[in-house]
């Protein structure tokens, strides 16, 4: 819409003459009874297509086509949260050590279970009495604790005992980095002890291990229920930044999200804010049952770890509330979603993360160009310079347009002093300057119209002009056929034709 409302105020400049003192083919015509001997100047004869304004096309919004060659504005932004999940922190939790060959079960349980765990850090411990008055050799294998498929087995020697009564403590610790823990079927321990000096195998004092510190790399069980935290954000719609009245309502808008989950596990969508910033309706909220019940997506199952999976939602006519909002002439969009991990705490479905997982979110607002406009109006301001019109004492242009866009045009233009006063208007009233194409019933062109249009500024006005005017106000207001009542369609075959031909008095 922007470049449309550029087409039309590129169109109106050079209709405001002032850029006749460098324009070409300058040619002396008869004397006519309103005027003293002139110049007539061929200023402009342009064929503008859709293609020519997808040329100019600003980065902040984009123009694409429907398979029919539709014209859509649409707006993009995207959201990643990548910082480590929310989930509770993994517990420390100690392994009583009572026999020479136990299992024990999962030292985890009920809404928080792990099941697998891949160390990225975290210790083991042991604190073990030696009451013997000789040093004692232990290896202890834990056949659930693997690196690269080898089992972990811990050798160490506790020193002997000063006497029986007075058993030696020792402490120690190893690092778990890069091994893989696995509790699914339970948690098996073996454990020997030997003499140093005699070899003879003998039993320790009940003894504990202890798991400390531990963050992953890869982890699956059930987490329990958290927040996975989004960023809010806004879209901004830059193409109706310049409206100053008037109703544009479009037929079809929608509003589409795409989730790309790498979370091993149910998570629900929901919206703390979705609502447009309008000129006409202040700040609309945007409703739809999936969002305010919560929307499931889709998400990796134990096969397809790191593998994001994609869930769409498309807003539209047919389950939101987008047409009444958009037509409110919206210059804004805020959203704010929140997302919860396992909203239904089913402890039966396993979860797994990473600590790389992704939540991304791509939203896209799409305005199909289908729709209708009633005193659509909006303004630009421009610079403009006069130098080389001192001997000009009035001027006329005459306006011929062939116009293949389903939309009447009419402007005004004010001229205004270097403190923004108006001077004067180059109309009584605003000027239509081009009448709309036909339409069929479906709201496409099927015929151009032509509109001719002479425009004259006398004398004094045009003295006043030269000599004080530094800047232009144009206000341009546009409208569908009959009175804005029929939606039309823009299509990227569509054209403009205009002829210009300036005449300059002296």
């Amino acid at each position: 819409m922007r470049e449309l409302q550029s087409l039309y105020t590129s169109i109106v400049l050079v209709m405001t003459f002032l850029l006749s003192a460098c324009v070409p083919d300058i040619k002396v015509v008869d004397e006519s009874e309103n005027w003293n001997p002139y110049f007539s100047v061929p200023l402009l004869v342009a064929n503008v297509s859709i293609e020519d304004l997808l040329e100019s096309v600003e980065t902040d919004e984009i123009l694409q086509l429907t398979s029919d060659s539709l014209l859509i504005v649409a707006y993009r932004e995207s959201i990643s949260v990548t910082a480590s999940p929310n989930i509770q922190p993994i517990p420390d939790f100690p392994i009583p050590i009572t026999a020479y060959n136990q299992t024990l079960p999962n030292p985890t349980s009920g809404d928080f279970r792990l099941d697998i765990i891949d160390v990225k850090e975290g210790t083991l411990s042991y604190t073990i009495a030696n009451p013997y008055t000789e040093a004692v050799n232990v290896i202890i294998k834990l056949t659930d604790i693997r690196q690269s498929g080898q089992i972990l087995e811990w050798e160490f020697t506790i020193p002997a005992a000063p006497s029986a009564s007075n058993p030696t403590m020792q402490e120690g610790e190893m690092d778990l980095t890069g091994y893989e823990i696995d509790f699914r079927n339970g948690f098996t321990t073996e454990y020997t002890a030997t003499l140093a000096n005699s070899g003879s195998a003998i039993g320790l004092h009940p003894f504990a291990l202890g798991m400390a510190n531990l963050d992953f790399s890869y982890v699956q069980g059930y987490f329990g229920q958290f927040d996975i935290e989004i960023p809010s954000d806004s879209l901004y719609f830059g193409f109706l930044d310049n409206w100053e009245q008037g109703i544009l309502e479009f037929v079809d808008p929608s509003l589409r999200f795409d989730f790309h989950s790498t979370y091993g596990l149910p998570v629900a969508i929901t919206t703390e804010t979705l609502a447009f910033h309008t000129f006409t309706k202040g700040v609309q909220p945007i409703q739809n049952a999936s969002l305010t019940n919560g929307l499931m997506i889709n998400y990796p199952n134990i096969n397809q770890v790191g593998n994001p999976r994609t869930t769409t939602l498309i807003l539209d006519k047919s389950n939101s509330n987008i047409v009444g909002v958009t037509s409110g002439i919206p210059f804004q969009m805020d959203y704010a979603l929140k997302a919860q991990a396992n909203p239904n705490n089913n402890m039966a479905i396993t979860n797994h993360l990473t600590d790389s997982v992704q939540l991304a979110i791509d939203v896209e607002a799409s305005i199909p160009l289908y729709g209708s406009a009633r005193g659509f109006t909006f303004e630009n301001e421009f610079d403009i310079d006069t130098d080389g019109l001192e001997d000009v004492e009035k001027a006329g242009m005459k306006i011929v347009a062939e116009n293949g866009f389903p939309i009447d045009v009419a402007v005004q233009i004010y001229f205004l002093d270097e403190s923004d006063n108006v001077l004067d208007s180059l109309f009584e009233d605003k000027k239509r300057l081009m009448d709309a194409a036909q339409v069929n019933g479906s709201g496409s062109v099927t015929n151009s119209t032509i509109t001719e249009n002479l425009v004259e500024i006398e004398e004094d006005r045009f003295e006043l002009i030269k000599n004080e005017a530094t800047q232009i106000r144009l206000a341009t207001s546009i409208e569908t056929p009959d009175g804005g009542e029929t939606p039309v369609r823009i299509y990227n075959y569509y054209d403009l034709i205009v002829k210009i031909g300036l005449l300059a008095g002296f």
